[in-house]
């Protein structure tokens, strides 16, 4: 019986599945069918800034969830998630390589970004892969970055576009929206009493967000179909001194009964910022100016039609 190999493995944490990281992917993918075998990859969860740095983790693009469907959603077959932790952060690149990658993937091929590295200290490096390849059996493809905007795509990159509302910024170098899912919770109510109801998404934690404000957003609804929205991620400084920050979300076209259903934002662009009003007829006076800047803003997003 001949020994049953993965084709290809991608090795990284692919934080956003961005261009960059589709393009390792796609290698990957490529590779797998050259060799006749699985495409996989090998993720980490939690991220290792988790563990290594606590008192700064980094503020991630995507959740697990988020990240695992978008991978798929590239044609790999399968998807590895390995628990960091510190007995994962102690291990020496060769160890890593001979007690996990290889007996439990048996690769043909790894494939890598030009950035990566592994084990303790992050020691190892691509030729110390490919070394260890050569010997164990397995060849080792590192794949450039991908340049946009004057400069190698990165999730670092991207955090820093969300951060400032750049949401066009952060797309482009994604590949895809800056996206925000969860299921609709049942909070006051208040938009509905002003004319303009809301399905109220509460951030996930470890989420890199952007500015609080309000967003065109294009919404996708539980039976698939996707709808323009407005959104306002706040605490509701009108009617609150410091409230819970929430992702509130008006359907402009309908399917307003949401609770308890699974929904996925997609950021557009940035249209004001979150304040306080005097009272609450000019806010449902903004809201309605809101809603109307947010149908022009996405007729206009040629890559938003349904």
């Amino acid at each position: 019986m001949s020994e049953r190999r993965t084709g290809a493995v991608a090795i990284g944490n692919f934080d956003g599945v961005h261009l960059g990281h589709r393009a390792v992917l796609e290698r990957t993918r490529a590779r797998a069918a050259e060799a006749g075998g699985r495409s996989a990859v090998l993720t980490f969860d939690p991220h290792p800034s988790a563990v290594l740095h606590p008192d700064r983790p980094a503020e991630l693009l995507t959740t697990r969830e988020e990240r695992i469907a978008r991978i798929h959603a590239t044609g790999v077959d399968d998807v590895h998630v390995l628990t960091f932790d510190r007995a994962l952060a102690r291990l020496e690149p060769e160890a890593f390589v001979t007690g996990i990658l290889w007996p439990r993937l048996r690769p043909r091929w790894v494939v890598v970004g030009t950035n990566f590295t592994f084990g303790r200290g992050a020691r190892g490096r691509a030729a110390d892969l490919a070394r260890m390849g050569e010997r164990l059996g397995f060849g080792v493809e590192v794949v450039e970055p991908v340049v946009v905007d004057g400069g190698p795509v990165s999730s670092s990159r991207i955090r820093e576009r969300v951060r400032i509302a750049d949401m066009p910024g952060a797309r482009r170098l994604m590949g895809a929206p800056y996206t925000m899912g969860g299921t609709v919770v049942a909070r006051t109510g208040r938009g509905r009493t002003l004319g303009v109801p809301t399905a109220n998404l509460v951030p996930p934690e470890g989420k890199c967000l952007p500015p609080e404000g309000v967003y065109a957003v294009w919404v996708r609804l539980p039976d698939g179909r996707r709808a323009m929205g407005a959104a306002d991620l706040g605490r509701r400084p009108t009617f609150e001194q410091e409230g819970e920050l929430l992702l509130e979300v008006h359907v402009l076209d309908g399917a307003h009964d949401l609770y308890g259903k699974a929904l996925e934002v997609e950021f557009v662009r940035y249209v004001r910022p979150d304040r306080a009003f005097p009272g609450e007829g000019e806010l449902a006076a903004a809201m309605r100016e809101d809603v109307a800047t947010v149908r022009a803003v996405l007729s206009a997003d040629a890559s938003g039609s349904p």
